[in-house]
């Protein structure tokens, strides 16, 4: 059995390949220019329509969006939901000017995609460092910070003061652990004040030898 040859039936090949050339003993096929050029010129036909197509959905889907946005219902939810989402943004925005050196981080917020396909903020929150400092003082300090950031927005939010009672409660704990230990200290300071008073009131033991 050969591969090849030259005994083909060249016009059956033509009619059903295409056009066939022979090359040494190997037949190759190609399709006929007239034909690519039918195949090109229907697909872009197609992809036109396509585009088309997606133009038109595009625009009855925009039509159908402004007519909806027009009516009264969905202007008053719009009208909110810009309103919630300017001030949940100042809302955060006051903690983190108020929290320096407590805060641990950006704002995150929670949001609500509106009618109009946007997203709004309904709520947020602000990391915060709640740990004590190395001495009561420190403490003391960093718990004012605490709670100033807190207290800081027009409207604190119930977590917002939840947060400003604790920092209150750790400030007064340090504050207590405070005069403990400067009570402590006086209380040592009059000893040794009381002791030295003490000696310089006995006479010094003779020597003997």
């Amino acid at each position: 059995m050969q591969i090849g040859g030259s005994g083909l039936n060249w016009p059956s090949y033509k009619s059903s390949l295409g056009h066939l050339e022979k090359a040494g003993t190997s037949v190759v096929a190609k399709e006929p220019i007239s034909s690519l050029s039918t195949h090109a010129s229907a697909s872009s036909s197609v992809i036109e329509e396509g585009e088309q197509q997606k133009r038109e959905t595009y625009n009855e889907a925009s039509q159908d969006l402004l007519k909806k946005l027009e009516r009264p219902d969905i202007k008053a939810l719009l009208s909110k939901l810009q309103a919630r989402d300017a001030e949940v943004r100042a809302h955060e925005a006051a903690h983190l000017a108020a929290g320096g050196g407590v805060v641990m981080g950006g704002a995150s917020f929670t949001y609500q995609m509106g009618p109009d396909g946007k997203q709004y903020a309904i709520g947020g929150e602000v990391p915060i460092d709640m740990s004590t400092g190395s001495t009561p003082e420190e403490t003391q300090q960093k718990m004012r910070r605490v709670r100033a950031a807190a207290l800081a927005p027009a409207s604190p939010s119930p977590q917002d003061l939840k947060v400003a009672a604790t920092a209150s409660m750790i400030e007064t704990k340090a504050r207590i652990e405070e005069l403990a230990k400067q009570k402590e200290e006086a209380a040592m300071y009059e000893r040794q004040r009381a002791l030295k008073a003490y000696r310089s009131k006995v006479p010094d033991s003779p020597n003997t030898t």
